[in-house]
């Protein structure tokens, strides 16, 4: 009994529904079939890149891979301590003129007295400051048969000096000595120009006076005073 009903169940469930009976006085349904489809227009082909361009169509070049940016550059620190000012440029070489410091003299004279005739020597000075320079003579002089050699320690002021000339005055004073006599001392000064016919060369005219003590060493001579025109040659390095 129990399994007649469930084989009923399981065929009223399998079998398909029953279309309802239509209700008495109403027409039955009318089934109209759908419209056909419209057909769609075929899709556009994607263009080929490979292809060559058209005549209506502008050949386009590829974009050209965009590089990789390179990193800023770096800046550097700046620096622990401000770099040094450069140097004052060198001032122009100063002209080199007779008498400057430093510089040294040498000396040869000739010169003519009155009591001795004729008078050669020679010197050398160095200046320490410009136009003032100290020095060192020694001259000889001969007349018939007395010969007198002077050894004076000199002083050479230069007031003015160029290029072509210098205007010196000369102190002097020191020993004077005389073959067969007594020997004395002698001061005197002197004035003269220089005149430069080369850098550093030139020839000295002047004029000296030396006078001579003390009296007894003079008196038996023509006079107690030595003074005359003086000619030299004056070399400066």
């Amino acid at each position: 009994m129990m399994r007649g009903r469930a084989v009923a169940w399981l065929i009223a469930f399998a079998a398909p529904p029953a279309l309802a009976a239509p209700a008495p006085g109403t027409a039955p349904p009318i089934f109209a079939p759908a419209p056909p489809a419209t057909p769609s227009a075929p899709a556009a082909p994607l263009p080929d890149a490979t292809a060559p361009p058209g005549p209506d169509q502008q050949a386009v070049a590829p974009a050209p891979p965009d590089p990789a940016q390179p990193p800023p550059p770096l800046t550097p620190p700046p620096p622990a301590f401000p770099p040094p000012e450069p140097p004052p440029p060198m001032p122009p070489p100063r002209r080199r003129l007779y008498g400057d410091a430093g510089s040294m003299e040498l000396a040869l004279a000739l010169g003519y007295t009155q009591q001795s005739g004729f008078v050669g020597g020679g010197g050398f000075r160095r200046f320490v400051a410009d136009g003032v320079g100290p020095g060192l003579e020694a001259s000889i002089q001969k007349s018939g048969e007395l010969t007198a050699g002077l050894v004076l320690a000199s002083l050479k002021v230069v007031p003015f000096r160029s290029d072509s000339a210098a205007l010196v005055i000369t102190g002097r004073g020191g020993r004077v000595l005389l073959s067969d006599h007594l020997d004395g001392w002698g001061a005197g000064a002197g004035a003269g120009v220089i005149l430069f016919f080369s850098p550093g060369v030139g020839l000295e005219l002047g004029y000296s006076v030396l006078w001579l003590f003390p009296a007894r060493f003079c008196a038996d001579l023509v006079s107690c005073k030595i003074q005359g025109p003086e000619l030299g040659l004056r070399v400066m390095f």
